[in-house]
């Protein structure tokens, strides 16, 4: 649920050594030219510095844990030296104390002035889900610390959080310090229903950044999603970090119309979504609502909207009737309409003078407005919305993905 900058994700723990340059250090301390040179078996051609580069990506990934990690290392480390038997490799092993295959780049180090043999391989990520009543505390906490201003708590209290919404979180002593979450959704792509998912919630506290946390968690979240279309949104420091997994981004832009209207003698009522009973009618209303757009949006992310509101970012919502309500807000004499949710198609134009409370010269909306005003026109790239895709070929059309759909 995106109404705040998203937290600089810490970006992949990768060791900057190549094979075939300056040997890695396996103690954390000084090249070991001599052991990084012979092959790990006669004849194999791999070195024990290739063989940490691989085992770290893996450790990354999540296909593999420490202690078979550090078995791996070790094994391949005794025949390097010729230490055949049991005793070679417990000597071997002995050898890797304070080796950390997740290490931060070097500026990261000199940056925060620590030591890469202190930092701890991260864990294999837990998932949270709509039953995971402990660990949601632990995540709305982790929320509360890396996003500041914002908050999971009474949206959680409202029972929003369905089984559509999993946080794939590195948890350490009951706390989060690390998290991607997923959010399965109805994607609309050129008139067709797609089953896709949503990234959000990307980043790690700040005392962790730098150790690989936020690659396992893509890792794991990215996992779940499979073969299916996935998009997110970033912000302006972390743009490089999504295309390492296969993103691509996509500009969105914000689309206006000229067109004047003044209030009319029955003005729309507004509707309190912290009322329980309206709140499920609201959520009845948008899983069976019409398209927003056929162009490129979503359909049924009414719990996704509740976070908006629960949290105070949402226009007022009012109700142009039990089955058609509108998010929209008057700034200046432009009437900015977020979102309309409506099991049927109805004509806007008539009921927007029971929308404002005073005249209006323009409209501008918070979707690809192609079903409901499609004379309206692109007039800017949305500023601060860094939309990223994968899995998701679209035309070259200008968009807007919902602004109430956006996690």
């Amino acid at each position: 649920m995106r109404a705040w900058p998203e937290a600089a994700a810490c970006r992949p723990a990768l060791v900057r050594g190549r094979i075939g340059r300056a040997p890695l250090s396996l103690d954390g301390r000084a090249p070991v030219r001599s052991r990084t040179t012979r092959p790990a078996r006669p004849g194999s051609g791999l070195h024990i510095d290739a063989l940490v580069l691989v085992v770290r990506r893996a450790l990354e990934d999540g296909e593999l844990d420490e202690a078979l990690a550090a078995a791996i290392v070790a094994e391949a480390l005794a025949q390097a030296l010729g230490e055949g038997g049991s005793d070679g490799r417990a000597a071997a092993r002995g050898r890797l104390v304070g080796v950390r295959l997740h290490q931060p780049a070097d500026d990261e180090l000199d940056r925060r002035g620590v030591p890469a043999q202190s930092l701890p391989v991260p864990a294999r990520p837990a998932m949270i889900d709509q039953r995971s009543s402990r660990l949601q505390a632990a995540y709305c906490e982790y929320i509360a610390e890396v996003f500041p201003g914002i908050d999971f708590r009474r949206w959680c209290e409202w029972g929003e959080w369905s089984d559509d919404y999993r946080a794939f979180a590195v948890v350490e002593d009951g706390r989060v310090i690390a998290n991607t979450s997923v959010s399965r959704m109805r994607l609309r792509v050129q008139g067709r229903d797609i089953i896709g998912y949503q990234l959000g919630a990307v980043g790690c506290l700040p005392g962790r950044r730098g150790r690989g946390l936020a690659r396992a968690t893509m890792t794991a979240a990215l996992a779940h999603c499979g073969d299916a279309p996935v998009l997110l949104f970033a912000n302006e420091t972390v743009l490089q970090f999504y295309p390492r997994f296969g993103f691509a981004p996509r500009p969105q832009h914000v689309f206006k119309a000229e067109h004047g209207a003044a209030p009319g003698p029955a003005p729309a009522p507004v509707v309190d979504l912290a009322d329980p009973a309206r709140r499920a009618s609201f959520r009845a209303l948008a899983a069976g609502a019409a398209p927003i757009s056929d162009r490129f949006g979503a359909r049924d992310y009414g719990s996704i909207a509740t976070w908006y509101a629960a949290n105070g970012y949402a226009s007022p919502l009012r109700a142009l009737s039990e089955d058609a309500w509108v998010f929209a807000r008057i700034e200046g004499d432009v009437l900015h309409i977020d979102d309309i949710v409506a099991r049927a198609p109805f004509d806007l134009r008539e009921q927007l003078p029971r929308l404002i409370d005073r005249p209006i010269r323009a409209l501008r909306f918070g979707f690809t407005p192609d079903l409901w005003w499609p004379q309206a026109q692109p007039v800017e790239v949305e500023a601060d919305a860094y939309l990223f895709v994968r899995g998701l070929t679209m035309p070259a059309l200008p968009d807007r993905f919902p602004v109430l759909a956006r996690t």
